[in-house]
């Protein structure tokens, strides 16, 4: 490894862990606000003054010299790993708050660090778990309120991912900068879904609009007197919802506010944040200089941008899979002779509705309160399951496929029927009006092909370790993972708690590094560990 970029690595490394110091300082404020104990806050304070003091300290010893870190010409290798790094470095610092503030075991700290920092709503914690010094009786709700902001503040930088990196690092470089959001959207380097090659500034807007939706969401949340919302949860579920991570306050999830207005905020904005955020910004600044200047100054900008191919095929399909599932209910209940109320169609639209968003943008929420019945058939599963898998669209905190890349290989394959009855045709997919060139075509095909394929992997590998799951919890535990959605669900068709399958340390290993491959979309961790392998 070359000097120069040993020096990047290192001050990469201790800036992120300078980031996530200042964090946990801010949530050591936040615990002393929120009348936590004392040794809570303390041990909060402590490892974030810790970790900030040492972080300092070695972005001290490797400060570059003046304009010394602009000659660098960082390859795909390079940026790969940095991005590697970052996740990685962020979980394993993350993940001493656990430790130290509630006694967690190792594993179960560093899972939930990776959870939490990936976007995956997969949790650990369950009534009763046990801990170094005892156990949790009621699960979440005996964690001090320092180490539940802790949780969810995590999951919103995790959520910021490789633009907070741009915004930090790659001011000092001047050279391929736009190969990190590429590290992040693998496929959808071309276009208009990517960002723009004025970096700062397409960075600038897209950490304002994710800041925004932030604090909407929060306000929405806590200023109307009938939602009974105190501004904590109020705040937590905004980072939780705006960065599509799935966690909660209460044990039992979302359903434990027994809020419809809660309920109703977090489907909107769980849906806004599946967007492409790049159309966001669009929006915004159309909207700004409609204000300022007029109609002549949008022209038809905004009608593109707001209504592209990929934003309508995510709705298209949130709507047909909520149609189908709305369509089967009632009739499967004539089928089995079972009586059907109107009060009971209208609750089950409710919860169809929230739950296919829920799993379309990844964000795995769940409204249905306790011994509610609605998701025992199995086609509902599937139907949801597949929609984690196709994720949102591309230039979101969401995960999966991303709907950019299932939408192209549904008109590929469009194409190629086509060519059956039309022999003498030349295949070509267009978007938004545009010729998708062939090198993004196999791009997407090799993405596709890869996640499958590592899919597959995961799902026999895990079982290898964990001899107690069997092969459907297998497949839809790392499923869950790979997408960052987080939630599962037992045979009878209730929602599980991923600590109900009581893993070893290796499987929560291995699940963890599946949530980082699923939140780096393969490439990056797979480039890196090719990286680490050879020698330069």
């Amino acid at each position: 490894m070359q000097e120069k970029n040993l020096k990047l690595y290192l001050f990469c490394l201790f800036f992120i862990a300078c980031v996530v110091g200042g964090a946990i300082c801010v949530s050591a404020g936040v615990s002393r606000l929120c009348n936590d104990g004392v040794r809570e806050i303390h041990s909060l304070l402590s490892c974030g003054g810790i970790i900030s003091v040492l972080a300092v300290a070695g972005l001290l010893i490797t400060k570059p010299k003046k304009d010394s870190f602009k000659t660098l010409r960082p390859g795909v290798r390079e940026v790969f790993a940095i991005m590697t790094m970052y996740w990685i470095a962020a979980s394993v610092l993350g993940a001493i708050p656990y430790i130290t503030v509630s006694g967690f075991l190792w594993d179960d700290a560093l899972f939930e660090s990776f959870s939490a920092f990936t976007t995956t709503s997969a949790s650990l914690i369950t009534n009763g778990m046990a801990v170094r010094n005892g156990n949790l009786p009621n699960g979440v709700g005996d964690l001090p309120r320092g180490l539940l902001f802790w949780r969810c503040l995590s999951s919103w930088l995790g959520g910021m991912g490789a633009i907070a990196l741009v915004l930090s690092i790659m001011p000092l470089i001047r050279q391929k900068n736009q190969i990190i959001p590429y590290a992040e959207t693998a496929g959808l380097k071309s276009g208009e879904y990517n960002l723009s090659m004025r970096m700062n500034t397409s960075a600038w807007n897209i950490i304002g609009v994710y800041a925004l939706l932030t604090l909407l969401e929060t306000l929405i949340l806590y200023l109307p007197s009938w939602s009974e919302i105190g501004f904590f949860d109020a705040l937590c579920s905004a980072f939780n919802t705006v960065s599509t991570s799935g966690f909660c306050t209460k044990q039992d999830g979302i359903s434990g506010f027994s809020s419809a207005w809660l309920e109703a905020v977090t489907l909107v904005f769980m849906f806004l944040s599946a967007l492409n955020f790049n159309v966001a910004v669009a929006a915004f600044n159309t909207i700004w200089n409609y204000l300022r200047r007029g109609r002549r100054a949008v022209g038809e900008k905004p009608k593109f941008l707001l209504f592209n191919d990929e934003s309508n095929f995510f709705i298209s399909m949130i709507l047909l899979v909520t149609a189908i599932m709305v369509f089967l209910q009632p009739v499967q209940k004539i089928f089995m002779k079972e009586e059907y109320h109107l009060h009971e169609f209208l609750g089950n639209c409710w919860y169809t509705l929230f739950h296919t968003v829920s799993f379309a943008t990844t964000t795995g929420y769940s409204n249905l309160p306790n011994g509610y019945a609605w998701m025992l058939p199995a086609y509902a599963v599937i139907l949801l399951l597949v929609l984690s898998l196709f994720g949102g669209c591309s230039g979101s905190t969401s995960s999966g496929l991303k709907s950019f890349r299932v939408l192209v290989l549904f008109r590929q394959g469009k194409n190629e029927l086509n060519r059956f009855l039309y022999p003498h045709m030349v295949p070509t997919v267009y978007l938004d009006g545009k010729r998708r060139e062939d090198g993004t075509m196999q791009n997407i095909q090799a993405f596709c092909a890869l996640f499958m394929g590592v899919l597959i992997f995961f799902s026999i590998t895990v079982p290898l370790v964990e001899p107690d799951l069997d092969f459907v919890q297998s497949f839809e535990t790392s499923l869950s993972c790979l997408t960052n959605t987080g939630t599962l669900f037992r045979p009878d068709g209730t929602v599980l708690a991923l600590g109900e399958l009581n893993l070893n340390w290796g499987a929560k290993l291995i699940l963890s590094l599946e949530m980082l491959l699923g939140r780096l979309e393969l490439y990056g961790v797979l480039v890196f560990l090719l990286t680490i392998s050879r020698r330069e």
